[in-house]
């Protein structure tokens, strides 16, 4: 019963609403960002604590695979990677976190943006997402 409490009052606190602030551990240091209030993110926040390997994608994205698929519900057909995006790409079920500006890409869903250096996302090869307190 307390574990469905817990389960029934994070939803509604982020169905109200609330900020998901992320903190993110990368090599060098530790760095935040802040989810958009939608589905995708907030399915990724119900999976946080993620810890993977970074890949790089081209030479503007680094990706992060994940065990299980996020949410599309209510997202666009397509969106434009910007600067410190971080985005969810469906078809392949993974994580982009934009480097510089990305492609038009369908599938291509904003989850949030990069509160960090992006010389320190660039270079790490390891990250850890978190809930922020």
């Amino acid at each position: 019963m307390k574990t469905l409490l817990i389960l029934l009052f994070g939803f509604v606190s982020l169905s109200a609403g609330a900020e998901m602030n992320v903190k993110i551990t990368l090599d060098s240091g530790v760095y935040s960002a802040t989810l958009a209030n939608n589905p995708t993110s907030q399915s990724f926040w119900q999976q946080l604590p993620v810890t993977s390997t970074l890949d790089n994608y081209g030479s503007n994205e680094k990706v992060v695979y994940l065990k299980e698929k996020l949410s599309t519900q209510n997202a666009p057909v397509a969106y434009t990677g910007k600067t410190g995006d971080i985005a969810y790409y469906a078809p392949w079920g993974n994580i982009a976190m934009f480097l510089d500006k990305g492609p038009y890409a369908p599938g291509l869903i904003y989850m949030g943006k990069f509160n960090g250096d992006l010389t320190a996302l660039s270079q790490s090869t390891q990250i850890k997402f978190e809930r922020a307190e």
